[in-house]
Formats: structure tokens, sequence, C-alpha cells
């Protein structure tokens, strides 16, 4: 709230390079050694994790009729929510077959080319931020 305009000109291009951000961060995560080390890394990516948050929430809610925005918050909620342990129990059960550095350095290149794919072939990077009727 105290920086709405933070970003790039479009909603979609700032999602897109701070998910990459966040690829380039998993990268260095398979290298820390010491809690202090996890925890710088943490900070940046929790804060412009927030941010994407808000931002998605608001301009989803934004864009649906108000009638279905229940049902859609709901449906939104469950694939945040919902399938977050079934990507730990993955990371766990990738774990037994991989290091550490190898799943974060796997999920950081996946990330980087879902990233790419989205900002090569999809319209992501033309959405564009809802303005609010004041």
């Amino acid at each position: 709230g105290m920086k709405p305009h933070w970003g790039l000109s479009t909603l979609g291009g700032t999602v897109l390079l701070i998910d990459a951000i966040a690829g380039c961060v998993f990268l260095a995560f398979g290298h820390v050694h010491a809690a202090w080390q996890g925890a710088l890394l943490l900070l940046p990516l929790g804060a412009l994790g927030g941010f994407v948050q808000v931002a998605v929430y608001s301009w989803l809610q934004k864009r649906i009729p108000p009638a279905m925005l229940g049902r859609s918050m709901a449906l939104f909620m469950f694939i945040v929510m919902g399938l977050a342990p079934l990507a730990s129990a993955a990371a766990g059960a990738a774990l037994r077959v991989l290091d550490v550095t190898e799943l974060f350095t796997a999920a950081a290149l996946c990330l980087l080319v879902v990233v790419a794919v989205g900002a090569l072939f999809t319209p992501m990077r033309r959405i564009a931020y809802l303005e609010v009727a004041r």
C-alpha cells in the first residue's frame, strides 16, 4: 500500500520479473551452509512474494464478477494452499534420488523455463494493472 505503483509498466511483466528473481534465488539455496545465509536469501524472496500475492489477488478480485468472487477465491486458495503439501511431498520424494543442491537447481531451472515460456509465448507480460475507481 505504501508503494502502489512499484514495479514494471505491466503487472504481468512484474510477476515474470519477480519469478525470474525467485528462480535465481533458488539456485543459491542449494549452496546455503548457515542459517543466516538462508535468512538473507529468504528476506527479499518473501518481500517480493508478498508484493506479487497482493497484486495478483487484487487484480483477480477486480476482474471477477462479484457473484462469482467467493467461488473463484476458494478455487484460487485451493490451488495456492491445497497443492503446497503435495509439492512438499514431491520434493521429499525427489530427495531420495537428488541431493539438496540438485533439488534446488532443478526447481530453479524449472521456474526459469516457465518464466521464459510465459514471457515469450503467452500474453502474460501484457497483463495490465487495473486502476481502482475513486
